[in-house]
């Protein structure tokens, strides 16, 4: 009933219809982080418990249009509306279309460096959003790679 959908959120269609409650980081495929977006089905909204607190009580965002219970991210969801416009011009369907063959050529990339590269997730579960390198399982090769991976400006890639 609850699904995490930050990696394919707007990268592929969806059948809102298997899901109550949908959380999605933007950061993935839609804008800058610090934004996230919540679908809740109608019939799960107004069901609170009374301990729940109100920034999880999904009716006191449908009965006020004005309230708020943080400070929102401006700037992110500025991002994101220009990125959400441009999705929508492009299509659904083109965009799960160039994130599989931008997935697939770094796949097949990975599969035919015969070890060098490995990725060890089953291929029937790869992600088109995280794709994990590992390089020999060795780690002093890895190493080697992040730091001269950060010396040309490509960051955070270990994890």
């Amino acid at each position: 009933i609850v699904a995490d959908m930050s990696s394919n959120f707007c990268s592929r269609p969806i059948d809102w219809n298997k899901y109550g409650v949908v959380y999605a980081g933007a950061q993935k495929n839609v804008g800058p982080c610090g934004l996230t977006f919540v679908i809740v089905r109608e019939d799960l909204i107004g069901n609170a418990m009374s301990y729940t607190p109100s920034v999880c009580d999904w009716s006191q965002y449908v009965k006020s249009s004005i309230q708020i219970f943080n400070t929102p991210c401006i700037w992110s969801i500025y991002v994101s509306g220009l990125n959400l416009e441009y999705m929508a011009e492009k299509g659904i369907e083109k965009i799960e279309e160039e994130s599989r063959q931008k997935s697939n050529l770094l796949y097949d990339y990975i599969d035919s460096t015969d070890g060098y590269y490995i990725n060890t997730v089953d291929k029937s579960c790869r992600s088109r959003t995280n794709i994990p390198i590992r390089i020999k399982n060795d780690a002093d090769l890895e190493s080697k790679f992040i730091v001269e991976a950060e010396e040309r400006d490509s960051l955070q890639l270990n994890g």
